[in-house]
């Protein structure tokens, strides 16, 4: 079976989110500001933005992400976010099979 979505299109439903929510397009940020955090410098997030993008991700993508992922920080920066969602495609995926 096929990956449900490749990483560039996560990538672009993700920067989709940041559009609409935000007004942030991701295709403007530099690649190496991927890994910076999201309520950092570059960004300038608000916590509470983090919940938005948690509920946002889990709508458009319709996955679960679990606990452990929102604690241990992996919706920190957009990498960690596209890993956490293409991981969680990919969970589905093979539970489908």
């Amino acid at each position: 079976m096929k990956n449900i979505l490749s990483r560039q299109s996560v990538n672009e439903k993700l920067s989709n989110i940041f559009i609409n929510r935000f007004g942030l397009d991701l295709e403007t940020v530099a690649n190496e500001d991927f890994d910076r955090h999201l309520l950092g410098n570059v960004f300038r997030l608000a916590p509470r933005d983090l919940v938005y993008i948690y509920m946002d991700i889990e709508r458009e993508f319709g996955v679960s992400i679990p606990d452990e992922a929102v604690t241990s920080g992996a919706l920190a920066t957009i990498n960690g976010t596209i890993d956490l969602i293409c991981s969680q495609l990919y969970k589905i995926e093979q539970d489908a099979v």
